[in-house]
């Protein structure tokens, strides 16, 4: 995908953006990744190398912010399909620092929307959510606008 971004932003002669090839997670580690061509959305993290894998190092949103020296961050959007929480809980400072806006998806699992609220809320966040999906044992919210 690094790639194909590359090369529309060249298509479109815009300078690329710059791309951090890593997961963005609570615990830094290396993990695997394990592509499906025919159904990507089966995509998905292996806890251990297995065929058609490859390593991929998972870092902090802090961390990320951090190295690339941002001298601000506005906005911030996730749908990580059920990683979100650990993606924002990663951001800890950058959130203090900077109080970006967020959209992020909260209908994965059956207590997301309730962990961020409970997270962002003592950071002085007002948080709403938008939208309902029924999920297997009640109604999920389906995102997460915080500002």
């Amino acid at each position: 995908m690094q790639a194909v971004i590359a090369k529309l932003f060249e298509l479109r002669d815009l300078s690329p953006p710059t791309i951090v090839p890593a997961l963005v997670g609570e615990q830094e580690q290396q993990c695997y990744f394990l592509d499906n061509d025919e159904h990507p959305g089966s995509s998905r993290i292996a806890p251990a190398p297995v065929a058609n894998t490859y390593p991929v190092e998972v870092r902090s949103l802090d961390a990320i912010v951090r190295e690339l020296r941002l001298e601000q961050v506005d906005f911030i959007k996730c749908d990580a399909e059920g990683a979100e929480v650990g993606i924002i809980k990663s951001g800890l400072n950058t959130l203090q620092l900077f109080k970006p806006k967020l959209a992020l998806c909260t209908y994965h699992n059956d207590d997301d929307f309730v962990r961020l609220y409970e997270f962002l809320k003592p950071l002085g966040y007002s948080v709403q959510g938008k939208g309902f999906l029924r999920g297997p044992k009640k109604f999920r919210v389906h995102t997460l606008h915080a500002w």
